[in-house]
This record gives C-alpha cells, structure tokens and sequence, in this order.
C-alpha cells in the first residue's frame, strides 16, 4: 500500500521460529516444545509475580499457535514479560496465546521491529503490551534491557515504562482481524487490552477491536513511555492507519480506551471507535481521508469522551461522532491543534434520550487557523436529554460552504433543550452558505449563539449566524463581539420565530466597526411567537445598500407574535442606498419601536429608519437621540426616518433629540397613517434644524385615520428651497384630520420655497399650526393652512407668538379655504411685525364657488380672521394683511398695538395695504386699536365688499399721511376714525378719499383739540343695491392725551 514506508518490513507467510536464547547472560531458561501448529512455550524465570522469557528469533506462521504455560504456580503469575535480542523483526502471522497464565500481563518487545500479518491472533485473559523498545522499565527503577541484554535485571516490581534508547523498530499490522466482508477471525478477544508502542505504526486493511487500545509512534530518538498513560509522552513517529476499524468496544462498565499517539498521523478510509474514551494525539500532525473517530453507548451508560491533540489536522470526508442511546450521556469531543482544516466532514454530538442525561460537548481549538469548509459541527438533541454545547475556538477560523455548519438544535420530540454554540477567533471568515446556528425543532429551547471576535468577523455569498424558534420551544439569542464586523453579498445575523409558538431570541452585537451591503441584520415572528430583540453597539456602523436587494437591521412580525425592539447605540452610522433599520408589523402583532443613540447619524440616497404597520397590527415608535443628524435624499430617493400605518394598525411615535438635524434633497422625517389607524405624533429637539430642497418633517393621513402632531423645539429653525414642515390629510379618502404643527424656537427662518403648514384635501379637517420663537422670519415661504381643492373639510388657525416677525420677499402667513367652511383664523401676537415686499401676506381667503381657482359654482364660504398683537407694525413696498372671500364674507381683521408703538403703511412704488374684500357676504371689518400713531407714507387701508358691512375702525394718537404719495382709504361700509389731531366729523368723504397732508395735520392738532374737544370721526356713506344694515362697531373710548400734549 502507497503509505508503507520504504524499507520497512511486509508481512510473509513463512515458517515458525520460535528460538530461545542460549548464550551466556541472555538465556532465561525458555524453552519450546512443538506439537502439530501448536508452540509451548514454558519454564523461563520468576521473579516474583513476573515470569521472563528471552528469545534471539520470534516468527510465527499462519494458522500456528504460541501458547504460554505456567507450571502448577501459573494463576501466580502477573506478569509474562518476553524479548527478542536477535535483531531480526518478528513476524506474527499465527496466534499468540497466553490463557494458560490466567492472571498475567502479556508483554512483547522487540527492538528489530513487529510484524503482524492475516492470521495473526492475540489471545490473551488480561492485556497484551507490544513494542519495539530497548528496555522496560520497572517501578522500582530497575530495567529489563533488550537491546543490551547482558545488563538486564530480573525485577520483582510491576512493569511501568518503556525505554526508547533511540534507533527502534516499527509496528506493521496487515490485513489482521476479518475482512469487509466479515470474514475471518477476530485479531483480539473482546476481554483483551491491547497496545503496540513503537518507532512507527503502519496499521492497513486491518480491523482491531479490542477492550482497550493504545497506539503510539515514539520516532526514532531516545524516549520514556508509561504503559498506563503512554500519551503523557508526545510520539514523533510515523503512524499510518488505512482501510481499518480500530475500536475499543469492552461494554461493560468501566470501559477502557483508545488510544492513538504519534508524531505524523495518516488515517484513510479507517474507523476508530471506543466504547470508552478515544485519544489521538500526534506531535507532528493527523491527516485523515474518509476516517470516522467515534464514541458510543448501548447500553444505556456513558458514552467515552474523543480527544485528538496534535499541532496539526487535516481531515477530509471524515466523522467525529459521539453519542449514546437509552438514558445513557453522549460523550464529547475535543480537538486540540495548531492548525484545523475539515473538508466535507462531520463532527456530531448526539443527545441520549434520558431525562438528566449529561450533556456532551463539542470544542474544536486552535492556536492557527481553523478551517471547515462544506464541513457540519454540530450537538443535537433529539430526546428527553439537553444537547451539549459546540465551542470553536482559533486564531483565524474559517466556516466555508453550503455544507458548513457550526450548530446545536432540536428534534422531533425532543423535550430537551439545545446548547450553548460558541465560536471565538481573532478573525472568522464565512462564506457560500457556511452558517452558525442554534434552532429549536420542537419543544425544547434552542441553545444560545455567541461568537467573538478580537479582529475581524466577516460574512458573505449568504452565509449566516442564526438562533430559531420552529416549534413550541424558544429560539436561543445571538450575541457577537468583534473588532471589525463586515456583512455582504446576502449574508444574515437573525433570530426568527418561524414557525410554532416559541419565541425567537435576543440579537446583540458589540463591534468598532459594522459594515454590511446587501446583507441582514434580524429577529422576528412569522407566529404567534414574539419576536426578539436587536442590540448594537459599535463606533461605526455602515448600512450600504449599493443597489442591492435588501440590506437592513430589522424586526419583523408576520404573525401575532410582537416583533422586538431594536436599540442601536454608535459614534457614526451611516445608511445610504437602501441601507435601512426597520421593525415592521405585517401581521396582527405589534412592530417592535427604534432606538438609535449615535454621536454622527447620516441617512443619505436612499437610508431608512422606519416602524411601519402592514396589517392589523401597531408599529412601534422611532427615538432618535444624536449630535448630528442628517437626511439627506440625494434629490431622487426614498431616505427618511418614520412610523407609517398602511392598513389598519396604528403608526408610532417619532422622537428625534439631536444637536443638530438637515433634512435635505428630498429626505424626510414622517409618521404617515394610510388606513383607519391612528398616524404618530413627531416629537423633534434640536439646536440647529435646517429643512431644505424639498425636505420634510410631515404627518400625513390618507385615509380614516387621523394624522399625528408635528411637535419641534430648536433654538434656530430654518426651511428653504422647498423646504417643508407640514401635516395634512391629502386625498378624497382622507377622512382623518390632519395633525398639529407646533414649533418652538429662539430663531425660525422660513425661506424661499419653504413652507410651514396644514392641510386637507378630504372630509378631515386640517391641524392648527402654532409657532412660538423669538424671531420668525417668513422669508420668501409661507406659513398655512388650508382646504384645499375638493376638500370638504375645514382649514384650521394659525397661532404666531414671536418677539419680532418678518414677512418678507413674497412671503406669506396665510389661510385658505375652497369650500363654505370659513378658512382659519390667523392670530399673531409679536413685538415687531414687518410685512415687506410685492406678494408679502398675512392673510385668509375663502375660494369657494370660484371657478378660476379649481372649484365649482356653489356657495360662498367666509374667509378668517386676522387677529394681530404687536408693539410695532409695518406694511410696506406692496406688502399686505388681508382676507377675502370669492362668494361669502370676508373676515375680520384686527390690529391691536400698544403705545407707544407705532403703525407704519409705506410704500414708493408699490403701497403697503390692509384690505378686505368679499363677495355677496357680509364685508369684513378692519379694527386698528391704540397706535401712538398710524403713519401712512404710501399706504391703503380698503375694505371692499358687494354690500354692507366692510367697516374700518380706527383708534390712535396720530394718524398721519405723508405730502408726496397717495394714501388712500376705500371703505364699502362705516369707517371710524378716534385720534386726537383734529375733527373731520362734520364732513363726508369719498371711498376714494386722499387723507390730508401730513404737513396740514402737524399744524393744526394742538389748535384743533382745545377748539372743539371732540372724537374725530370719518364715516363713508354705505354704497350697494342692498338693504342689509352695516355690522355693528364697538364704540372707541375717547383718545387719552399724551404727557405734556394738547389739552
């Protein structure tokens, strides 16, 4: 055979020489006595218990026999130790029977070599020892020398050691005990324990089962070998093993080993197996090729324990099994080595079915590198007994292929629970489907998952780390540590309730850095198990979709089961092109909520972080807490952070905390409802929040369900270029309302193309918006609420509280209706208020019955009020405050600023206006109250109407025109005027009416208060075909006198 070492001896059926040694100093008293095949083998020389034979030639013949005898005193015998001094190897092909010393050790040493050929037998009552050592060794020190005979010692004490004095001989054993086919005698009787110890082994086409059995291959150097522990010694020899079944399968309790030591281990197509403990241990390395090691139990004892120590193995189509039937405990299986590779393997545990049955184990360790590729690890539970747990451990360890498995799970009716799967390593490498996992099949637990990594884990072509739940029993949790984590290319870390009613377990990953595309991150419930939950914690973290399929960190619930929660906590996270963190509701289980706690968060072209409810069941609420966070769209993705409702459950909470957030290019934060579930309220708290092209912060309802609040407190707010925080109920299904909107801040910036707003195209009405900041700047934006074009719902108000108010640059605060509910009220109250600019507004209109404006001919509906508190106001250059209606009343404005505020209409060549119009309704009235001075530099105050009703009410110190541009006011209705300058009571004026000259006013306003000391009033004439009678206007308290005025 191709593994025989050349010049080493082959097995020959040849005669039988038995030859005692004669010469002088070596002759023992040995003597041979033939009769047909069988040799006597007698006399010899006692010291005590032990009886030494000596021979210069030892050959057995096929079919021959060497029998020991012992003389009347044989059962006294307890030892029969034999050497052969001639230099020549013997070689066994007969039978070897020493059952005629009943209680004595059987020893053989040759240091020439042993041959054991087909036909060879050992029949022995006790143990049969053979090697090709150069002395034994005793327990009292003294030596038995073969090599150099002449200085033996004859000693009474119990053998305990061989001595390897260098140059030894091998151990061949060819073609011995019976064939494939079983045919043929056994090489051992089941009692016996066997050992060959030797330079090398060469073991072929050979079947050895015996009670016990020890083989070591010591080299050729110079070595002690105890015979009770001959591992103790690591081998250096050669050990070859092919085609046989080497077994120690003593069933009684109390079984004993087998044992394999060497330096090289070469093992093909062979068994070996122990009913006891099996030991392979090899100085140099173990390569095996379709070899199975194995420990058994049948009988309802423990199983042995498999140990193989070497600095390096290399096993290909190979099986390393431990197991035990009945109530007996599995035994385990350790390997220990500088270097593992298993190609196409197996390494299994299997679970008795014994309540409280030990659990085995199975630990794989490396100092190197430990690879398995397209190789299966695993612990199984299939009974009443727990599995055993799966320890791998190596400095770079590879699981490799759709065949790689590192595993412990359930079955069938297992009761017992699975166990514990670890794998630590400096960096794991995984690949094409190789996998970790624990699941539970049946009722048992599925065992936990723990891998740890100190550099790099990295997973890949769909390879997995997974804990599952397929039955009633529980799903175990996974929980990596690592430096560095990279996921790609459909690779998954996931706990997942499948199928049953167990539970899925716990995910937890602590990690510098975790990197995936196209890979997932998971735990949920497809049943009515709950779904587990997901914990991160890593300094940086890169969700990178690529265009890819699918990459995310997600809970999901299929079932009733509730998915769990997600709590991710890092320095840096970055999702981009799909990357997402999702728990999502898809059936009448509740989604688990979000929580991420990150220093730097960056959601860009395409990054999510959402709980969303697909069915029946609730999504969970998203918390965000980082110094920075930005959303960033790309200008044509779907990025954004969000709770939605699409079909019935109800959307979560949003909570975003963050020094400072950018929603920009199409990014947005929402919680959306498009069913009868409730939409989630946004709860945002920032220092800094920009919202620009075409960014959103929004609560949206498109059906039934009412819409969420938007809730925001920042110290600086700015919206721009398209630029949107919102809430609204879009469609003719939207029967829900929409939500709030409610800003706090020191500094709100509305700028071009931003907006703030409320809306409803349905039949829910839209939220209020309410806005509190120090400065409000409406910079080219808007401020709103509506209905809008076939909405039958109603616009809502607009609350303003700010220390100053800058409407400018086409800016507007506005309300709008398009059908007979009256548009929202506009209340503002402000310290400075400046409407600046050509499309500058604050103001409220009612469309409805307008066919220009997308509506049809119908009612007329009333337009808002505008309530105004300030301690300064401006309208100037074409800026406006105004309501209208197209066929319905206009609503009331009114301007209420404290002394000594001042309000200022100005404008060169566009006027600032206040102004009502309205339609066949009751006109709108303009009431001004308490100015220390109105002054009008290129200002109109007009209020217009189809009838009576457009009143204008005016209280203040001064009201003074300017001499170079055209004021006007135009009133449809009553105009009053309170000041204290002069008295034009008397007289009637045109709506089209020029006020007086500043300069006309300045002069006369002392003269014309003593002269009279009457209330100035202005009243028009009411004008109209119709009968209705002006509105009522509260009457105005005389004017108080400033200190030191007129009198």
């Amino acid at each position: 055979m191709g593994l025989v070492l050349a010049g080493w001896p082959l097995a020959a059926v040849g005669q039988t020489v038995i030859s005692p040694d004669v010469a002088a100093g070596r002759a023992l008293g040995t003597t041979v006595g033939q009769a047909g095949v069988t040799y006597t083998i007698a006399g010899g020389t006692r010291a005590g218990g032990n009886l030494f034979h000596s021979f210069s030639q030892f050959d057995l013949g096929a079919g021959d026999t060497a029998r020991w005898v012992g003389g009347g005193d044989a059962a006294a015998v307890n030892n029969v130790i034999n050497r052969v001094t001639g230099g020549q190897a013997s070689r066994i092909n007969g039978t070897i029977d020493s059952t005629a010393l009943p209680n004595a050790t059987f020893y053989f040493v040759n240091p020439a070599g042993i041959v054991f050929g087909p036909g060879a037998q050992v029949n022995v009552p006790s143990a049969a020892h053979f090697s090709t050592a150069g002395e034994l060794r005793f327990a009292n020190g003294d030596r038995f020398a073969i090599a150099t005979p002449n200085g033996s010692t004859l000693s009474v004490a119990a053998p305990e050691a061989w001595g390897f004095l260098g140059g030894q001989g091998d151990i061949t054993a060819l073609g011995v005990g019976p064939d494939i086919q079983g045919v043929g005698d056994a090489f051992a009787a089941p009692e016996t324990t066997l050992s060959f110890t030797a330079g090398n082994l060469v073991i072929d086409d050979s079947e050895i089962l015996t009670r016990g059995l020890d083989l070591s291959a010591v080299g050729d150097g110079r070595s002690t070998v105890r015979i009770v522990n001959p591992l103790a010694t690591p081998g250096r020899g050669r050990m070859q093993i092919s085609s046989s079944l080497l077994g120690a399968v003593d069933s009684s309790v109390g079984a004993r080993s087998l044992r394999v030591n060497g330096g090289a281990l070469d093992i093909q197509t062979s068994g070996l197996f122990s009913s006891g403990d099996l030991f392979v241990q090899a100085s140099e390395r173990i390569d095996g090729i379709a070899t199975s090691f194995q420990v058994a139990s049948f009988t309802g004892q423990a199983a042995g324990t498999i140990v193989i120590r070497t600095p390096s193995i290399f096993l290909d189509t190979a099986k390393l099994i431990a197991g035990a039937i009945d109530d007996g405990s599995p035994g385990s299986i350790l390997v220990e080595t500088g270097d593992l590779l298993f190609v196409d393997s197996e390494v299994v545990n299997d679970a008795a079915d014994g309540v409280g049955a030990t659990p085995g184990a199975i630990l794989l360790r490396s100092t190197g590198d430990l690879v398995l590729l397209n190789t299966a690890v695993r612990s199984n539970a299939t009974g009443a007994a727990d599995g055993g747990f799966v320890l791998i451990e190596g400095r770079d360890v590879e699981i490799t292929g759709d065949g790689a498995r590192v595993e412990s799970d359930t079955f069938g009716f297992a009761t017992g629970d699975a166990g514990l799967v670890t794998v630590t390593a400096d960096t794991l490498f995984m690949s094409a489907k190789g996998s970790i996992t624990s699941t539970s099949s049946s009722e048992g637990a599925g065992g936990d998952v723990i891998v740890t990594v100190k550099d790099l884990l990295r997973m890949q072509t769909a390879s997995g780390i997974r804990s599952d739940a397929l039955d009633v029993g529980d799903a175990g949790s996974v929980t990596i540590a690592a430096g560095r984590i990279e996921l790609v290319d459909e690779a998954s870390i996931t706990s997942q309730a499948s199928r049953g009613t167990g539970d899925a377990g716990q995910v937890s990953i602590t990690t510098g850095k975790l990197f995936m595309n196209d890979a997932i991150i998971s735990s949920g419930s497809k049943t009515s198990g709950e779904g587990g939950g997901i914990f991160i914690d890593a300094d940086e973290i890169v969700l990178d979709g690529a265009g890819r399929d699918f990459t995310a960190i997600t809970g999901e619930t299929f079932g009733s089961g509730n998915a769990g929660d997600i709590f991710i906590q890092t320095n840096t996270a970055i999702l981009r092109r799909g990357g997402r963190i999702t728990s999502d509701a898809r059936g009448s289980g509740n989604a688990g909520n979000i929580a991420v706690v990150a220093k730097d968060l960056l959601l860009e072209r395409g990054g999510q972080i959402a709980s969303d409810s697909y069915d029946l069941g609730d999504a969970g609420d998203v918390v965000i807490s980082a110094d920075k966070l930005v959303v960033d769209g790309g200008g044509f993705e779907s990025t954004y952070i969000s709770s939605d409702a699409l079909q019935g459950g109800n959307a979560g909470t949003v909570s975003v905390v963050s020094k400072s957030i950018l929603v920009d290019n199409g990014g947005f934060i929402s919680s959306d409802t498009y069913s009868s579930g409730r939409g989630g309220d946004l709860v945002i708290s920032s220092d800094i929040l920009a919202v620009r092209n075409f960014g959103e912060i929004r609560s949206q309802t498109r059906s039934e369900g009412n819409a969420g609040s938007v809730n925001i407190e920042a110290k600086t707010i700015t919206l721009e270029g398209g630029g949107n925080i919102l809430s609204e109920a879009i469609g003719r299904n939207a029967d829900g309302r929409a939500g709030s909107v409610i800003l706090v801040a020191d500094n709100l910036t509305v700028g071009d193309g931003g907006s703030i707003s409320t809306s409803t195209a349905g039949a829910g009405d839209a939220g209020e918006v309410s806005i509190e900041a120090k400065t409000l700047t409406v910079d080219g934006g808007r401020i709103a609420s509506s209905a809008e074009v076939g909405a039958t719902g109603s616009a809502n108000a607009l609350f303003l509280t700010s220390d100053t108010l800058r409407v400018v640059n086409s800016g507007a605060i506005s309300t709008l209706s398009t059908n007979p509910n009256p548009a929202g009220l506009i209340t503002i109250a402000t310290g400075e208020l400046r409407v600046d600019g050509l499309g500058s507004i604050i103001g409220s209109e009612n469309q409805s019955g307008n066919p220009g404006f997308g509506g049809l001919m119908g009612p007329g509906g009333d337009a808002g009020t505008v309530l105004i508190d300030a301690a300064n106001l401006t309208i100037s250059n074409g800026g406006r405050i105004s309501t209208n209606s197209f066929a319905g009343a206009a609503g009331a404005i009114g301007i209420s600023i404290k002394r000594p505020g001042l309000f200022v209409l100005e404008g060169a060549e566009a006027p600032g206006v206040i102004q009502t119009s309205s339609g066949p309704g009751t006109g709108g009235a303009i009431t001004i109250v308490d100015p220390l001075a109105i002054i009008s530099n290129g200002g109109r105050i007009l209020a217009l109407g189809q009838q009576r009703g457009a009143n204008v009410q005016i209280q203040s110190r001064y009201f003074i025109n300017s001499t170079d541009r055209l004021n006007v006011v135009d009133v449809d209705g009553d105009f009053r005027l309170q000041t204290g300058l002069y008295d034009v009571s008397s007289g009637t004026v045109s709506r089209d009416l020029s006020v007086l000259d500043a300069s006309k006013v300045l002069r006369g306003q002392c003269p014309a208060a003593r002269s009279t000391g009457a209330v100035s009033q202005l009243i028009t004439r009411p004008v109209g075909p119709y009968a209705r009678e002006a509105q009522p206007i509260a009457p105005i308290q005389p004017a108080e006198a400033p200190v030191g005025g007129c009198r």
